[in-house]
């Protein structure tokens, strides 16, 4: 029973309070049956209180009252009843109530406000609930714990198993109300339903549900759990290989043997089987790193193959058979497959003139070949022709072995074909029978010994390509040998020194001229003369391996070029065209400072050259008659062409120039080279000019006629121009 506290009137020592009692609760219902009453009295003794009046009673939200007679007399604690009912309250879908009663009075004595109180009823169990359930598997019968608190006031416990977490994809069942655990036997349909919905997994999420009907309603409790699929690898029946090449077959006589290479190899299977609902993916066979697919669908196939091949393993081996199927579970199974090796044969071939030179020819065959279990045979030919011939002769039989004579004539060379023919393949063989030439041969009539060749001179050794001598260490320290580079043909002379074979001095001969180079100890050139297409030359080098200076003779006649230790020429002297001298002067950096040089006609001119290349002192001698100039940088240059003449020609101003500086590049990528010529040496005829480096030149001519002077482009060794023509005063 609850009771509120007290509550104040508008007569002070008047006091009420009310009380609840809940008489009992109907479980099925959802309801409590409650009692709600209303009690007054006063607080101090020697009066009474009464007269006529009403008592308001407000009870879960519902508003009653009831009046009050002259007969409800109120006393010193007199717990006088001045509201009195009996009412059904119903619960919350939980099975909870909470109920707020409140009341007031209002008597022709006194009266008060509303006041009231909240009260809180027993709750009324409803439904059961699932407090344990395990993951399980297609094959187990899964066990849950329950809890049902309404016992046997529910109207219907049952349970199921659901794919969804509402429909009962395993049907409900009914469990006992005053149980606490339930054990699912599932049915074989069950089973199948819920493998139905696993396809494509191994595993799948469902739902345990304990429905509770109460009163006419319906309450559940729902555990996700996770099924998973076991026992369910899809299987493999009648796995098989065989050779389905005929040629090979009839071979062995055994189309479970395989030739290796050779054999048309097939897999076959009787039966593919996907387990509980899964389809089949794929069937996949690997032979010796070598894998073949074969995609399949549906839960079963039958007398499927794949065609593989052949097989490239000369010793048995295991064929390795994987079926997938859609849950991802696989199936392995392995093959026993026996091989037969097979290579195309092979021979070990001697095939060489009795001692080297003699017509009588000595031809050997020593065989190898794959036996095949004894079911393959060999056969072994020859032929031969003279290398200049057509075509070969007949093919003759040889014996694996056995040496076989020919007749080759020893002055001529031969083409020998053998052949090696097994049951299945042909190998070829070509070899050739040179010219029979002796180790040694000693001429008595002509008193001369050859070596690998015959002698041709009286009194002659002769020995074919090379000549080495040592020193008493075994060291090569001399060398002279013959040679051909597909460019060059000639001899060569090498002296060396013994302790790590460098070259220290080597003679060459070929078609194009004659070489000598003197080395230095570590092998790099250090002087040379060598003859090419007719000319001479000699060049120098320091020990910085930079050339240095050089000498060599020219259409003009011989030319010398000094150059400094970084590779600039710093004097360059030779012939023009006139069979006159020139010598050049130039600085650190190349550039010609001084000039010297005679003309045609015995006249000789000296030039002096500032930094930028401008004549500033002239010196020259004409007609008998010496001159000194000295010109001003303002006035001594005239540009008289700038360009690339590579051909052709060029006009200028013939002017009252002294002498004219032609400016070149033999080659592209070379530095300038500058000539100065004088105006002596242009005449109303083409003049010869020439201007080189020690690798490349270029010719041009000279005349004049008028005040027009004409340059024209000669003969040239590279792709040369000329850049720029000045006409010095």
């Amino acid at each position: 029973m609850a009771t509120s506290p007290y509550f104040s009137t508008s007569n002070q020592y008047i006091k009420y309070d009310i009380h609840v009692d809940e008489i009992s609760t109907d479980i099925a219902n959802n309801t409590s049956y409650i009692r709600v009453w209303v009690i007054a009295w006063r607080t101090n003794t020697g009066y009474t209180t009464y007269g006529s009046g009403t008592c308001y009673c407000t009870v879960n939200g519902t508003s009653y009252s009831q009046s009050i007679g002259p007969s409800q007399k109120i006393e010193y604690e007199s717990d006088t009843v001045l509201f009195d009912k009996y009412l059904t309250i119903s619960h919350d879908s939980d099975g909870k109530k909470n109920i707020y009663v409140d009341a007031k009075i209002s008597h022709d004595r006194f009266s008060s406000s509303y006041n009231g109180f909240t009260v809180t009823l027993t709750d009324i169990p409803r439904k059961a609930t699932i407090t344990n359930a395990p993951d399980f598997n297609d094959t187990s019968n899964p066990t849950i714990s329950y809890s049902n608190p309404a016992g046997s006031a529910a109207t219907t416990l049952q349970a199921c198993i659901s794919l969804d977490g509402s429909t009962a994809n395993v049907p409900y069942r009914d469990i006992s109300k005053t149980g606490t655990s339930y054990t699912f036997n599932l049915t074989s349909a069950e089973r199948n339903t819920l493998l139905a919905a696993t396809p494509n997994s191994s595993s799948k999420t469902v739902y345990f549900i304990v429905k509770t009907v109460l009163g006419g309603v319906t309450y559940t409790s729902s555990v996700a759990k996770t099924m998973t699929v076991v026992n369910a690898n899809p299987t493999i029946t009648g796995a098989a290989y065989q050779d389905t090449n005929a040629t090979t077959v009839a071979i062995t006589g055994n189309n479970q043997k395989i030739i290796e290479a050779q054999s048309t190899v097939q897999f076959s299977f009787t039966t593919l089987t996907a387990l509980k609902y899964a389809t089949l993916v794929e069937i996949k066979v690997t032979v010796n790193g070598v894998t073949q697919t074969l995609a399949l669908s549906g839960s079963s196939q039958s007398n499927k193959t794949i065609n593989f091949g052949t097989i490239n393993s000369s010793s048995n081996l295991n064929a390795t058979v994987v079926l997938k199927d859609s849950r991802g579970n696989t199936t392995t199974q392995s093959i026993a497959i026996t091989m037969l090796e097979w290579k195309l044969p092979t021979a070990v071939i001697s095939c060489q003139r009795k001692y080297n030179y003699y017509s009588e020819t000595y031809l050997t065959v020593n065989s190898t070949y794959s036996d095949l279990d004894g079911h393959n045979t060999l056969t072994i030919q020859y032929r031969y022709k003279e290398t200049s011939a057509g075509s070969y002769g007949s093919w003759t039989t040889a014996a694996d072995g056995v040496r076989q004579t020919l007749t080759l004539d020893n002055t001529k060379e031969w083409n020998v074909q053998v052949q090696l023919a097994d049951i299945i393949g042909t190998t070829t063989y070509n070899l050739k029978v040179m010219i029979g030439i002796p180790i040694m041969f000693i001429d008595r009539m002509r008193r001369s010994v050859s070596v690998n060749g015959f002698p041709n001179e009286n009194n002659q050794f002769l020995a074919d390509r090379r000549i080495s001598l040592k020193d008493l260490n075994q060291n090569i320290v001399a060398d002279i040998w013959s040679f051909t580079d597909g460019t060059h043909n000639g001899a060569s002379l090498y002296l060396r020194k013994g302790e790590d074979q460098t070259v220290l001095v080597y003679l060459r001969g070929e078609k194009e001229g004659g070489r000598i180079q003197l080395r230095g100890t570590d092998g790099s050139t250090r002087a040379q003369l060598y003859s090419y297409n007719g000319e001479g030359h000699l060049w120098l080098a320091n020990p910085s391996k930079t050339y240095i200076a050089g000498m060599w003779s020219g259409s003009a006649g011989g030319e010398l070029e000094l150059m400094n230790n970084a590779g600039k020429q710093t004097v360059r002297a030779g012939n023009n065209s006139y069979n006159s001298g020139f010598v050049n002067v130039k600085d650190s950096d190349g550039n010609t400072r001084a000039t010297m040089f005679a003309g045609s006609a015995g006249d000789g001119t000296v030039n002096a050259y500032d930094a930028s290349g401008n004549v500033t002192i002239n010196l020259s001698g004409q007609n008998g008659i010496g001159t000194f100039k000295k010109v001003k940088a303002s006035e001594q240059v005239q540009d008289l062409y700038t360009g690339t003449l590579s051909s052709g020609s060029t006009t200028f101003n013939y002017g009252d120039y002294n002498m004219y500086i032609v400016v070149a590049h033999v080659h592209s990528g070379g530095s300038l080279i500058t000539m100065t010529i004088p105006k002596a040496l242009i005449t109303t005829t083409d003049q010869n000019f020439c201007i080189s480096d020690e690798a490349d030149y270029i010719v041009f001519r000279l005349k004049y006629s008028g005040t027009t002077a004409t340059l024209t482009m000669g003969n040239k060794s590279s792709d040369g121009w000329v850049s720029n023509v000045y006409g010095v005063y």
